[in-house]
């Protein structure tokens, strides 16, 4: 209640041209935070006519936005165990105000307990495989459809309705089931595409470990030599790097650098800047981690 009352307190002020006083407001109102301040700064802007209250309305909801999506990007990055799948929501809700993230966690709920109702005996690898491929492109229609830089099939939104998105998407898809049932599937990445994994074990390190990988688009499985010939095809150099799993703070950060491109596409240089900034902050926190834990 206090809370509340102090906010009031500062948007009265928010209309005073006084730039000492507007200084103490918007200190203020940051210190309060996105949760505190957020919806009340929306609707003030809305229904204010005092075009300076509009715009420090509209300044202060984005600079609000921004630091709290940060903190809690970077909270992500110092936790993660390398599996964690969580910034795709979190970065959904900040590019796209309207997403319901517990609505996504939802029906993501509803899947994994689907999954595990159908999936309650372990198999062969290939076997685990090919039932998740029916699971997930046939029992649950889903369908890939992708184009380059399409926002639509980056973020959440609608994924879950239209049951088609980027491979971004399906390998969190994959990931996320999988897990449930403890299948050592991980993700690999590339310059400008990912594919599946299916190891002998948990955290695995070599290629030895590897059993086989998963292509997202369509769940069929392919040995090294796909990978071999995608290399060549793209003319990438052969790296240790595009056989074994990386962690999903670098799969993170490859999504930012997409969404990045994708924004700059279509203008939005403010917005690329902030995917950028985004990407810096869980690059600094595994540099920060690897200093904390050196080998």
């Amino acid at each position: 209640m206090e809370k509340n009352e102090e906010l009031q307190s500062l948007l009265d002020l928010l209309d005073d041209t006084d730039p000492t006083i507007y200084q103490n407001v918007k200190e203020g109102i940051l210190n309060l935070g996105y949760l505190v301040a957020g919806d009340a700064l929306l609707k003030l802007e809305t229904s204010s006519e005092n075009v300076l209250v509009k715009n420090r309305c509209n300044y202060l909801y984005a600079k609000l936005r921004s630091l709290h999506f940060s903190s809690e990007l970077k909270t992500w990055a110092f936790i993660n165990d390398g599996y964690n799948w969580d910034f795709i929501y979190i970065l959904s809700e900040f590019c796209n105000s309207a997403f319901d993230r517990q609505k996504a966690l939802d029906t993501l709920k509803q899947y994994e307990e689907e999954f595990f109702s159908d999936f309650q005996e372990l198999k062969a690898p290939e076997e685990n495989a090919k039932m998740l491929q029916e699971l997930i492109y046939k029992k649950f229609a889903f369908t890939f459809s992708y184009q380059p830089l399409d926002f639509s099939a980056l973020l959440l939104g609608s994924f879950y309705e239209t049951k088609k998105g980027s491979p971004f998407l399906f390998c969190m898809l994959y990931c996320m089931l999988a897990e449930k049932r403890r299948l050592p599937i991980f993700t690999v990445a590339f310059p400008a595409n990912l594919v599946l994994v299916y190891a002998k074990k948990e955290l695995p390190a070599t290629e030895e470990d590897i059993l086989f990988y998963i292509n997202p688009a369509n769940g069929e499985v392919f040995s090294k030599n796909g990978i071999d010939l995608f290399l060549k095809r793209y003319n990438l150099e052969n790296k240790i790097q595009y056989f074994l799993p990386c962690s999903t703070s670098e799969i993170a950060v490859l999504y930012l650098y997409t969404l990045k491109e994708a924004y700059l596409s279509v203008g939005q240089e403010k917005r690329a800047s902030e995917m950028n900034r985004f990407a810096e902050i869980i690059l600094e926190t595994i540099k920060q981690q690897s200093n904390n834990n050196p080998e």
